[in-house]
């Protein structure tokens, strides 16, 4: 026999009540909200993209300097943080420096896939090198003669904590721009 055919009705009201009171009294649960890109166009997300490579490169030049508060290393992530890490020791271990600075000549957005999670975002950039200098371990400029003032760089970033990391850099096949 159920538990409310062997209860009064009075007493099935008051469990009824007492069961619709404790369901009023629990919270309810905030709606999940839909994700919503970053960015509301391609354009503004290539705008972000090249600002977040700017600022990179900034501080790849006050790092350069010897600003020791500079940290390139906040903008990069994955592939583009690993061989970051290794061009570093690479550097130390044949005791050159790098002086000058390069300069972001120009930046192209090519692809900036919005409709996934995380959003990833294809660029080019072109980097000035003519006012960058190699120098060895007594200060002897050992800047290869013939390399090029420009460089052409194929970029991705990706998005990480609802901001662009950088994730991967490489020489484009033209090289020069």
């Amino acid at each position: 026999m159920p538990l409310l055919s062997r209860i009064s009705c009075p007493a099935a009201g008051a469990v009824t009540v007492l069961i619709g009171m404790l369901c009023s009294c629990a919270p309810i649960p905030d709606p999940t909200p839909s994700p919503t890109p970053a960015f509301a166009s391609e354009e503004q997300a290539f705008a972000a993209a090249e600002e977040v490579y700017r600022e990179y490169n900034d501080a790849v030049n006050a790092e350069l300097t010897g600003d020791a508060a500079a940290d390139p290393s906040v903008y990069l992530t994955g592939s583009a943080l690993e061989t970051d890490i290794e061009s570093s020791r690479q550097i130390g271990s044949q005791n050159v420096t790098f002086v000058g600075e390069g300069v972001v000549a120009h930046f192209t957005g090519l692809e900036a896939k919005l409709d996934r999670s995380p959003i990833e975002i294809d660029a080019t950039a072109c980097i000035d090198v003519s006012g960058t200098k190699i120098l060895d371990s007594s200060g002897i400029d050992v800047t290869p003669i013939d390399r090029p003032t420009r460089v052409l760089l194929e970029l991705s970033f990706v998005e990480s904590n609802r901001r662009l990391l950088i994730s991967d850099t490489q020489a484009a096949e033209e090289f020069e721009c």
